[in-house]
């Protein structure tokens, strides 16, 4: 007789030792990227895991410290001694939460292939990377121009733009925008010659992999010695930039002193220009705040109202007027009173001149400096403050 019943199918995960890791083969040409290769890294948290609910159930659910050799008292909780060293040291995170703590690493992936895209991208991303897709050598440029990356994994033969022209053309640029920074950048080809990866070497690119690329050799990209040191430096950046958003929202009430100081914004790449302004400013009692592109310009423009802005024609990759007029745009729609005193500081401009300003300016200063004629502005604008632009009422 036939047989009858219910059928039930089941599923069952199996983990694979460490040695198995080792030889795992699988490459990003898969569509499919199976976690074989992080099962270790997977084990471990799971170890951990289930190691604190141990602790926490032995002691009623709430996890506790054991005593120390001080003779740290095993009932104190966790939680109750990280409130107690919070009180002690802030960090930017505790002043403002949207402040985040770490930097996340990046990787741009620039390949016409989309599985290849897809691949690096889900490998990288469970090594902790934030991945950027790029179809194509020009659209890839475009966006490391507008920001550094860790690493970047480039394809040679692409449409629009080839591997090749785009790394000639990203060091060219490079070495006259962003010469303190090396961008490493890893060439990729399943079908380059030896004379393509020598062409590639020489045009600028760091290294040449060929695919498929195992995941191994993606993790040993991520640790390697030069993509740590473009993080390193990237990560030193990113403290700097965040402890000065930090510092300007420590107190939300200024002292005496805070508001009686006078407060300009420069945008300048320059160092001899950007050391005439501070040192002219600080002898009228001014502070300074300094960025070198126009978008950190435009961040800060939106924060807080400023006695005296001062931005440069050439900065990148936003100029001074595109972030002008980017925040003109932004206060007509979230400000009632307008920022004054936005100049233009431009090579060829005289302050006494009458010229047609750009849209969102209010006066042009020329360069070089002359440190006589920045103090006499200085002064106007002391001298013509309004009370009220210390205080910007929003919509």
């Amino acid at each position: 007789s036939p047989v009858t019943g219910s059928i039930f199918w089941f599923s069952i995960p199996i983990v694979l030792p460490s040695s198995a890791q080792e030889n795992d083969t699988m490459s990003v040409e898969s569509e499919d990227m199976s976690p074989q290769g992080f099962n270790e890294m997977d084990l471990n948290s799971t170890e951990q895991m289930l190691s604190q609910t141990s602790i926490g159930a032995k002691n009623g659910g709430n996890v506790r410290e054991a005593a120390g050799p001080e003779g740290d008292d095993p009932d104190v909780s966790r939680s109750t001694k990280k409130r107690a060293i919070g009180e002690c040291v802030a960090t930017p995170s505790d002043v403002n939460p949207k402040i985040p703590a770490t930097r996340t690493k990046c990787v741009l992936v620039i390949d016409d292939s989309l599985t290849i895209r897809k691949g690096i991208d889900k490998a990288f991303t469970r090594l902790g990377f934030e991945v950027t897709q790029a179809e194509n050598g020009l659209e890839g440029l475009q966006m490391l121009k507008s920001k550094p990356y860790d690493a970047v994994l480039c394809d040679f033969l692409m449409p629009v733009m080839d591997g090749l022209d785009f790394v000639q053309q990203y060091r060219a640029w490079e070495a006259a925008h962003r010469s303190s920074f090396h961008q490493h950048i890893i060439g990729i080809s399943a079908h380059a010659t030896g004379s393509d990866a020598e062409m590639g070497l020489k045009r600028g690119m760091d290294k040449y992999i060929g695919k498929p690329i195992p995941l191994k050799t993606l993790k040993e990209i991520s640790l390697s010695e030069e993509v740590q040191e473009c993080s390193n430096k990237l990560d030193e950046e990113f403290q700097r930039a965040n402890v000065d958003q930090w510092q300007s929202n420590l107190s939300t009430v200024p002292s005496i002193e805070q508001r009686s100081s006078r407060v300009c914004l420069v945008a300048e790449n320059s160092p001899e220009v950007v050391k005439t302004l501070i040192q002219c400013a600080e002898s009228r009692g001014w502070r300074a705040s300094v960025v070198t592109d126009g978008e950190d310009a435009l961040r800060l423009l939106k924060m807080r109202a400023w006695h005296g802005i001062f931005i440069s024609d050439s900065i990148y990759p936003l100029t001074g007027a595109s972030c002008v007029a980017r925040f003109r745009e932004w206060e007509g729609m979230n400000r009632v009173s307008r920022q004054n005193n936005i100049y233009l500081l431009g090579e060829n401009h005289n302050a006494s001149a009458n010229c047609i300003l750009p849209h969102g300016f209010d006066g042009v200063f020329g360069k070089p400096i002359n440190p006589q004629l920045f103090l006499d502005l200085l002064n106007n604008i002391a001298l013509t403050e309004n009370s009220e632009t210390e205080h910007i009422v929003v919509r």
